[in-house]
This record gives C-alpha cells, sequence and structure tokens, in this order.
C-alpha cells in the first residue's frame, strides 16, 4: 500500500500504458483516495472508534472484444505495469462469442465536488457520543441487545479513460446499520445512509424511534394463532414497499435481463396507471452520484410511466447494443475490489392520493419490515450471486448456457417478515411469525392503491460478489400477493 504517491498521477500512468497496448481498443483507469472513521456502540461489548486513510488504483479494459477488471493498493510503477498486463491478459483469454462495440465520441471533462457541508471537519465529529444521544428513544424500552454501527467513507475519486475523458469527483459516504434484539421476536434492523457525510448522523435517532414502536407494537399486539395465508390483500408500508420496489428493479438492469432473467418487456404493463417509478440522482442520497465508473454524468431515467415498462438502464455497451443512451448506470460497488456494475441509484416511486386508513380498508395483512429475500428462479439466484467479468458481455454467453428448464421470464421472491400484522377492519389484530411473502412480479399488476405518504429506505445489495448501495423513496402500497406458513 501507498498513500504518498499520488492517485490521480497514478492513474494517469496506468492509463499509458494501456495505451501503448495495441490490443487494447478501450479502457479506463481511476484513482482513489479514502478517509474512513468507524465506530461501534454495542450494549454487551466495548465501544470502538478507527480511522484509516488508503489509496489505489483500478482499471477497466476492452481487448480482443472482451474486458478484464484489476484493482490495486500499491502505486509503484512495477504494480501499475503488473496490474495493465493483467487486465488485458485476463480480457484476451475470456474469448466472449460477442464482442464489445464502443462510444469514441465522448470528449467530457469535469469536477464534482461532492454533496457533503462539512468536508473540513472529519475529525470535528465524536461518532459514539452522537450515537449514544440518538438512543434516547429506546430509553423506556425493554431489549435484550444494543448494536449502532457508523462507517464513513470520504471518497476522492477520478476516472481516466483512452477517448480523453477525465472526472473528478467526491464521495462523502455516511452510513448507520441500527440492530435492535427484542425480548421477543426476531431482530430488527435499519439503515440510514447518506453522502452528506457526518451528517447522517442527524438521521439516526428518527430510525430509533421507529425502532422503538415497532417493539412496542409487537409487545402489545398478540401473536397470531390462526394467521391469513395463501393470497391475501397486503398493505406494504413505504419501508416494505421500497424493498419490494429494490428487489424488483435489478430486472432493469441490461445486463440481468441479457443473462435470461427478463420478466419485463419494453412497453408491456405490468402495473395500474397508478404505478411511477424513476431513477433518479437527488443530492445527498446515499445512492447517490455525479458521474458513473464510465465518467457519464448522471441522469434520471423513467422505468416505469403510468404501468408501464418505458426504460431499461444500461452502461454505454449495452446501450449501444439497443440503440439509446446510457444514463450514468454503470455504478461501482461500495469497494474498488470488485468491477462496477449496471445497478439503480435513487429509485422514486410516485405517490398516489390514498390515505393509510383507506389503503387498510378491506386488506387481511400489513407489512412494515422484510428481512432475508431470495430468488425462486435457481438460475437467477447463481447469476445473481457469482462473479462475472467486467462488462455485460458475458450475460449473452451465460443466457445460451443456461439450460432450457430454467425458464427465467418467470420470477418471484421469498421474503421473511420480520415485522408483520393480520389486519381486521383497518386494525393490527394479531402479529405474525414465521411467515413469508411468496411474491411473484407478475402480482404488481393487482397494485389497488398507492398511499399519499411517502419515506425512503437505504441499504446494500449483492451483485456478483460486490455490494452495491441502493435508495428508494416509495409510498404505502396495496396488492394482492401470497403469504406462506414457515412453522
Amino acid at each position: 500500500m501507498s498513500t504518498e504517491r499520488d492517485p490521480i498521477d497514478a492513474a494517469d500512468e496506468l492509463l499509458s500504458y494501456l495505451e501503448r497496448d495495441s490490443d487494447v481498443v478501450y479502457a479506463e483507469t481511476g484513482g482513489v483516495f479514502r478517509r474512513r472513521r468507524t465506530a461501534t456502540l454495542d450494549t454487551t461489548r466495548s465501544n470502538t472508534e478507527t480511522d484509516a486513510e488508503t489509496t489505489g488504483v483500478w482499471c477497466r479494459a476492452f481487448a480482443n472484444g472482451s474486458a478484464g477488471y484489476r484493482f490495486t493498493p500499491v502505486l509503484t510503477t512495477e504494480s501499475l505495469q503488473d496490474t495493465a498486463n493483467r487486465v488485458t491478459r485476463s480480457a484476451k483469454n475470456l474469448a466472449q462469442d460477442t464482442p464489445s462495440s464502443y462510444d469514441y465520441g465522448t470528449m467530457h471533462r469535469a469536477s464534482h465536488p461532492g454533496w457533503n457541508s462539512d468536508a473540513k471537519s472529519f475529525e470535528d465529529v465524536d461518532p459514539i457520543e452522537r450515537l449514544q444521544e440518538a438512543t434516547s428513544p429506546l430509553e423506556s424500552t425493554e431489549y435484550e441487545r444494543l448494536r449502532l454501527s457508523y462507517k464513513r467513507d470520504r471518497l476522492d475519486i477520478s476516472v481516466l479513460t483512452t477517448t480523453d475523458s477525465a472526472i473528478q469527483t467526491t464521495l462523502d459516504r455516511g452510513q448507520v446499520t441500527a440492530s435492535v434484539t427484542p425480548p421477543t421476536g426476531p431482530k430488527l434492523q435499519t439503515h440510514v445512509g447518506t453522502t452528506t457525510g457526518s451528517g447522517v448522523l442527524d438521521r439516526v435517532e428518527s430510525e430509533i424511534e421507529s425502532l422503538a414502536d415497532s417493539i412496542e407494537r409487537r409487545a402489545t399486539i398478540p401473536v397470531a394463532d390462526d394467521r391469513p395465508t395463501g393470497e391475501q390483500t397486503v398493505v406494504f408500508s413505504p419501508n416494505a414497499a421500497g424493498q419490494l420496489i429494490h428487489h424488483c428493479s435489478q430486472f432493469f438492469e441490461m445486463d440481468t435481463a441479457y443473462a435470461g432473467a427478463m420478466p419485463f418487456e419494453h412497453g408491456e404493463q405490468i402495473g395500474p396507471p397508478e404505478l411511477s417509478i424513476h431513477d433518479t440522482v437527488p443530492a445527498g442520497s446515499w445512492a447517490g452520484l455525479a458521474y458513473d465508473a464510465e465518467g457519464r454524468p448522471t441522469q434520471p431515467v423513467t422505468l416505469v410511466d403510468n404501468g408501464e415498462v418505458t426504460s431499461f438502464l444500461h452502461s454505454v455497451e449495452t446501450a449501444i447494443e439497443e440503440e439509446t443512451s446510457p444514463s450514468g448506470n454503470l455504478v461501482f460497488p461500495l469497494g474498488f475490489e470488485h468491477p462496477p456494475r449496471i445497478h439503480p441509484r435513487h429509485l422514486d416511486v410516485e405517490a398516489g392520493s390514498t390515505d393509510s386508513s383507506t389503503l387498510e380498508d378491506g386488506a387481511t395483512v400489513r407489512i412494515d419490515r422484510i428481512g432475508r429475500v431470495s430468488h425462486q428462479n435457481e438460475a437467477t439466484n447463481a447469476k445473481r450471486v457469482s462473479g462475472a467479468p467486467a462488462s455485460a458481455l458475458y450475460a449473452h454467453n451465460t443466457n445460451r448456457l443456461t439450460p432450457d428448464e430454467y425458464n427465467e421470464t418467470h420470477q418471484s421472491f421469498q421474503m421473511d417478515i420480520v415485522e408483520g400484522y393480520a389486519l381486521q377492519d383497518g386494525d393490527r389484530v394479531a402479529t405474525l411469525t414465521d411467515a413469508t411473502i411468496a411474491f411473484d412480479v407478475t402480482d404488481l399488476a393487482s397494485i389497488s392503491g398507492v398511499g399519499a405518504r411517502r419515506d425512503t429506505v437505504t441499504g446494500t445489495s449483492q451483485k456478483h460478489n460486490a455490494m452495491f448501495p441502493y435508495a428508494v423513496t416509495a409510498p404505502t402500497l396495496r396488492l394482492r400477493t401470497k403469504i406462506t406458513d414457515q412453522r
């Protein structure tokens, strides 16, 4: 590891090696300087706090119709030369059947200072003290364990390309993960993240208050003896609806579609006219960014308009194949050890005009929090969790190699219910335990109510061995789906 050399200078040197390779038709390099602060408050252990600084460079190169990716924290000339050799060798050895096309008309130079307001006060915030203050809503609540984990990554990032693009941007990602173990029932967890650095700490208390309310409700509402199962009319809170839409959004990623998982067609009506979904880039969002890994300015994309599929998410290469324009959706994961992937930024689901009481009238189940989610299609699940080459090229070959018995145009999820209730006349009458949601993407067509109030849920999701940030702003949704008993 080297923290002395300027990573932008190292990225420029790495790019020069790739430009000299006659087999490289296009390449990107980048330099990263990361300053990290972590803190953990745990009622069963000693509190901890650490600071660290790291640098590194990465590169993605297209050669012989394929792409390779490498990252190194060592910025010496020998290491950079070795990285260049390794990335081109890995690309040449992939031997993809479908060659890559790339846009050479890109010449973009810009900088973005980030959205953080306290960039110069990294040491001024005492995260442990702030986390302790945020736990005040739990003072009168009984629980067995409370754990709050704070992480702040201030990233100075450069992106250089062989098409003469040059981007500099700053991301100041702050996140807090909170978990509370109540006396009965499963552990409750929540996540809050922003790109305003330590500003995320201002939002923790409201999340803790929400956890306290959930514990109190579960303590006062009896467990259901005869729970509703089978197809039910279910109300998803804004939090649960956001998680639901996030998991459905992966089918709008063009590489996922190329790999065979394409339950949605362009122009298809997948929901009622009240359903509109946009992929946006609001300032300060946990998943917001000004430029993507290809140096493209990020722009909003409408995925669903009035219930109809209008767009998919692209990298430059998939956009060329589909004869459309990329909007900055080739997103880096939370670490640079893995290549960037096509991924949503901040999903925005338009609000409706229906209040909560009207949505719950006639419904039999309310879901407030969703836990573990898994694909029911084995092929889709295997592709999602496995590694993959550094571009969308792999997806076509993967699709061709998938056995015919796996029909990936049909997609469903199993979702654990962490906090859910049986409803009667709009009132919560029983707590659901050991129950899951068997959700099919076709269930979106059954949406019969969209709430007027919205909330934002943040978190991380896995794609090809890497974790990506996600954020969804969503209203309450009412729809028909199946509830299964896991007892």
